[in-house]
């Protein structure tokens, strides 16, 4: 499984794809609006990562670094599904499966949906530790999130394709969207409901 930055955003995890966008919109694409929209639909995904705080790929391993002195590690992305591994001020003081760790899951650290507790730790010279954090998260993405890009990749491209000049609203899945906002209040809502907190 690749690695990745847990705070950086990615894309790729909505499964949406041109096919889709146009039976959203009820029309056929030529190819070259197929890869319009295509680079539209990595924008959305990239644009909704940023706006809830988050990524939703499943298929890699995020790695968190966090400086801190709190026992309570809140990781850039969740719901967490699995730890491989914990690094200590650059110690390795668990790998899931391994036989020479010095910390035991729900003994030593109890994982919950979005953070880390650490009951105990090892012995530190200063106050804040170095934690490095590798772990996969399961997926959350639902319909409504879905529907939030079909709605977004949709505007965009039909917005662009009217230069944004002749088209002031659609009507387009049932959805009414008008080009004076770029995020309609359904969108708005949705994205705060998935929205990460920094603690």
């Amino acid at each position: 499984m690749a690695e990745q930055k847990g705070n950086i955003p990615i894309g790729g995890y909505s499964a949406l794809t041109h096919a889709d966008i146009s039976a959203f919109i009820g029309r056929t694409l030529t190819s070259a609006e197929q890869s319009l929209v295509t680079t539209i639909i990595a924008m959305a995904e990239y644009f909704f990562c940023k706006a809830t705080n988050r990524n939703y790929l499943t298929t890699v391993d995020y790695i968190d670094t966090k400086t801190t002195e709190k026992t309570n590690i809140y990781l850039s992305n969740f719901p967490i599904n699995e730890v491989k591994s914990i690094t200590i001020d650059d110690v390795e003081v668990y790998v899931k499966g391994g036989s020479t760790n010095t910390m035991v899951l729900d003994e030593d650290f109890y994982v919950y949906d979005d953070h880390i507790n650490f009951i105990s730790l090892p012995m530190a010279f200063h106050d804040k530790r170095k934690f490095e954090i590798i772990y996969t998260i399961y997926t959350c993405f639902m319909p409504d999130a879905k529907l939030v890009l079909l709605e977004m990749v949709s505007n965009l491209f039909l917005a662009r394709e009217e230069g944004g000049k002749e088209a002031t609203s659609i009507n387009a899945g049932g959805l009414s969207e008008s080009f004076g906002s770029n995020v309609s209040d359904y969108a708005k809502q949705v994205i705060n409901s998935y929205r990460k907190y920094n603690l």
